[in-house]
């Protein structure tokens, strides 16, 4: 599903005062205003968020548990304004605690799956999907909208092909790289009416784009001779995919968190959106 460490979540709940100032410093909104953009939900309701409680279910089965992480889900959430606990129970008997317990929503991730349930409304939103929408906002907001504008998706696994349907709704040219071409093509024949350039080297493509969604799960795809003054990133994928000079060289216009807009997203589906192709798991 990902490959977060426990050490990207380690201090996370104590830098989300940071973290919230300097998202909006770059983009010009709150991270629960850019949350509802993505999940297609009026920012009127944000002040209705202390009516939802949240339950983080820690999962103690896998290939490896992440140390905080259900602490820090839960500091997300309550960072938005819902009232959110860890359960006392991990696993199954966690998700009988929260609903025994009345929690309108749980937050919780195995080795497959890492969703938001709505347990009054049987919602269930998929964090691949709300973190490609969420970080395809963000994108637009660096860009000042992303309209008739080309746009590199590096990655066609589910984030890169949710990050493609959303650039799409917002009006995006997009042109994709995967060192497996079959996802290309894959995302070629899933959206098919938007025309996809499909570019032959990561090189070419990176050279002729300045608005890049990297959706991979790989660091340093991105280096510091692939940018400039006139690039912005949206980097959705954990480790982060550029270099530390290439990071340092973007500054503010490289938008990268390891939780904190996929949570976001997230929540603000699994309380306020209708049922939506773009956010409900079938």
């Amino acid at each position: 599903m990902t490959r977060l460490k426990s050490a990207d979540v380690e201090h996370l709940g104590g830098e989300l005062c940071c973290y919230h100032k300097q998202l909006q410093q770059n983009l010009g909104m709150t991270l629960a205003e850019l949350a509802c953009r993505a999940a297609g939900v009026a920012p009127e309701l944000v002040p209705q968020t202390a009516n939802f409680r949240v339950a983080a279910v820690p999962i103690t089965s896998g290939e490896g548990v992440i140390t905080h992480f259900s602490e820090s889900l839960a500091a997300i959430s309550t960072s938005l304004g819902f009232s959110a606990e860890v359960t006392k129970q991990t696993d199954i008997a966690g998700l009988a605690e929260a609903y025994q317990g009345n929690f309108d929503i749980v937050l919780t991730s195995d080795d497959d799956l890492f969703c938001a349930i709505n347990l009054k409304q049987g919602r269930v939103i998929d964090n691949s999907i709300a973190t490609a929408r969420g970080f395809v906002h963000g994108l637009a907001a660096l860009a000042g909208g992303l309209r008739e504008k080309p746009v590199l998706v590096l990655g066609c696994g589910p984030v890169g092909l949710a990050g493609i349907e959303a650039i799409i709704e917002l009006g995006g040219k997009v042109s994709v790289f995967d060192p497996r071409p079959e996802r290309c093509q894959e995302a070629v024949a899933r959206f098919a009416g938007a025309h996809i350039q499909v570019a032959a080297t990561r090189e070419e493509a990176l050279g002729s784009h300045s608005l890049i969604f990297e959706a991979t799960p790989v660091a340093n795809t991105v280096d510091v001779a692939s940018i400039t003054s006139q690039t912005c990133m949206a980097a959705p994928g954990v480790p982060c995919g550029t270099t530390e000079e290439a990071a340092a060289a973007l500054g503010s216009r490289l938008l990268w968190d390891p939780l904190q807009i996929g949570v976001a997203t997230m929540l603000m589906a699994a309380a306020f959106a209708p049922e939506s192709e773009h956010c409900a798991l079938k």
